[in-house]
């Protein structure tokens, strides 16, 4: 049995998270959430998975999003406002932007697993051992830092290029030796995953737009190695020849203890 969750303060918003296999995959307690509702706000793949007995309107987000997000939810305030969502909307979602902006006391989650959970259950990886890194509005060279001989990657895909993207990424910074899956519509009746195949050698289609790349990665033979503190070589910059010496950016960098975030 499912519990029902914790009462929401009164003019809260909730948000109720969906897997790409729809209402059939919605938890009963997050279903009376749906039903009870004034009004629901999602994208339109998610809106597009409620039944006909949610009868609540259906306001899709515009684009872009946060800037008309404060007066969009003010518009309905007084009625009961349910946001639908993707997955689980704490990682990586609009959970994150609403309780930014409304406080963590006027918000209520209901999540659902996420895609990154699908991901490590179908490929045996432990979620603590990977690192999740998010290409969705954000640049694909981001994953340059968390590229490692025997990492494994898991990449939210942002289009359905992505995967081809990420391959030349991995080729461009000497990892192409690394193996790449492509993991589509978690959850749903559409899963699939694909073959797998090295970054050198993928030559696969586009991927359904709802997807994860999963990378373990390899580093080619020859190719300069990177490491996570301090002193890189001279030949991971992009430079003209005007560039401080090895070791006293090593001491200079160590001095300063740069932190998380600066």
């Amino acid at each position: 049995m499912t519990a029902a969750p914790a009462p929401a303060p009164q003019d809260a918003v909730t948000v109720v998270g969906i897997g790409a296999e729809g209402w059939p995959g919605v938890p009963e307690a997050s279903r009376a959430v749906l039903r009870a509702a004034d009004v629901v706000f999602g994208g339109p793949r998610q809106l597009d998975l409620l039944p006909p007995e949610c009868a609540a309107v259906r306001v899709p987000w515009p684009s872009p999003l946060r800037p008309a997000l404060p007066g969009l939810l003010a518009a309905h305030d007084g009625r009961t406002r349910v946001v639908l969502a993707s997955g689980d909307p704490m990682f990586y979602g609009i959970g994150r932007t609403l309780t930014a902006l409304l406080g963590p006391d006027a918000v209520r989650v209901l999540p659902h697993p996420s895609s990154v959970a699908h991901a490590c259950a179908r490929l045996g990886w432990a979620r603590e051992d990977v690192d999740v890194v998010s290409v969705v509005g954000r640049p694909l060279a981001r994953i340059a830092a968390a590229l490692h001989p025997r990492r494994r990657l898991l990449v939210l895909g942002a289009g359905p290029g992505t995967p081809a993207e990420v391959a030349a990424l991995l080729r461009a910074r000497g990892f192409g030796p690394s193996r790449l899956r492509v993991l589509e519509q978690l959850g749903g009746p559409r899963e699939r995953t694909s073959s797998e195949a090295t970054a050198d050698a993928w030559d696969a289609p586009d991927a359904d737009p709802l997807h994860i790349v999963a990378v373990e990665c390899r580093r080619a033979p020859g190719a300069p190695r990177l490491g996570a503190v301090p002193g890189l070589p001279d030949e991971a910059y992009a430079h003209d020849g005007q560039l401080t010496k090895r070791y006293p950016r090593a001491v200079t960098l160590a001095a300063l203890a740069p932190a998380p975030g600066e």
